[in-house]
């Protein structure tokens, strides 16, 4: 897989539940608030779930229809001292674009313990899945067949998805910024592993030149090998039989939930994700987003600098 990948980072050797308390300082230092600090460290509030909303739709790598859905965790902040509108984190899971989900464990943790700290925070769903190559493969490892794409262009097209159905979940929360009460010039996203990089390139990825070429219209591809039938990202839709089609993807903000609504995305917590090319470049646009980077060494998928994505799985090749 020719594809290079860039991570910065700012920490290494730190547990990851250390990672919360962190993010919160980090936001404390971009949020606008009345209240004093405590109000955004202190588990000091009850909250409310709103569960598997529909945020909108899109066409998945199939060219079939996936619904999209989300988590919503509210703060129950109904004393005299607190704020009118109040912070949003949108967390999105991992998963190598070809499994997870918004109820992964992690996800839903950092939900609850930061709508217990005051926040708006929500976890969502986005398009998986890529077309894999047409042979058989065969290592110790849980869905190895199913991470070998078809060609690096895949890659790219399920991480532009993806970042799509994320600026879509947005949107849709900021239509509704009244009803959920969330503070549209305080806007936070969060992910892990694949889900880092969509939160990257939803911050990010603000202006058309920046668009990868490898998401406009390609060549079809052959089926895949027939084992890819199993794997996470098929198990909904039909197994394409003929060649399957890789239209142009559209715009980079995708068509779901349009808004006229202003709002801002002050920064991003990028947990072992990386950037498939250099967004960071600004060019007469507003200033980008902060980042905060946590990683750790021996990623045998993401390299902690940069490098080919899975490169460290490449023993499997040759039996360990």
């Amino acid at each position: 897989m020719n594809l290079v990948i860039i991570n910065t980072y700012l920490a290494k050797k730190c547990s990851l539940r250390k990672v919360s308390f962190i993010l919160l300082w980090w936001c404390l230092s971009g949020i606008s608030y009345t209240s004093a600090a405590q109000q955004w460290i202190v588990k000091k509030y009850e909250y409310d779930s709103l569960l598997n909303m529909a945020y909108g739709e899109a066409e998945n790598f199939l060219g079939q229809t996936d619904s999209l859905r989300f988590d919503l965790y509210l703060p129950r902040c109904n004393d005299p001292s607190q704020i009118s509108r109040r912070p949003l984190i949108l967390f999105i899971h991992g998963g190598a674009f070809l499994a997870g989900s918004k109820e992964d464990v992690s996800i839903t943790d950092f939900c609850k313990q930061f709508a217990r700290r005051g926040y708006v925070t929500a976890s969502m769903n986005y398009r998986l899945g890529f077309v894999t190559d047409d042979q058989s493969w065969s290592c110790n490892y849980p869905n190895y067949s199913c991470i070998f794409a078809a060609d690096t262009a895949e890659w790219y097209r399920a991480w532009y998805r993806g970042v799509q159905d994320a600026k879509g979940c947005l949107r849709y929360l900021m239509n509704r910024s009244a009803l959920y009460r969330i503070d549209t010039a305080n806007v936070f996203l969060g992910g892990e592993s694949a889900g880092a990089f969509l939160a990257l390139g939803a911050g990010l990825l603000d202006d058309p030149v920046e668009r990868p070429v490898q998401t406009f219209a390609l060549n079809p591809l052959l089926p895949p090998n027939g084992g890819a039938a199993n794997c996470p990202f098929y198990s909904t839709g039909s197994f394409p039989l003929s060649a399957v089609a890789r239209p142009d993807l559209g715009d980079i903000d995708g068509n779901i939930e349009p808004t006229q609504v202003s709002f801002k995305i002050k920064g991003i917590l990028n947990i072992y994700g990386a950037m498939f090319q250099d967004l960071l470049q600004v060019s007469g646009t507003p200033l980008k987003p902060s980042i905060y980077s946590f990683h750790q060494p021996c990623d045998i998928v993401v390299p902690i600098d940069s490098g080919r994505i899975y490169e460290g799985l490449s023993w499997c090749m040759t039996n360990g």
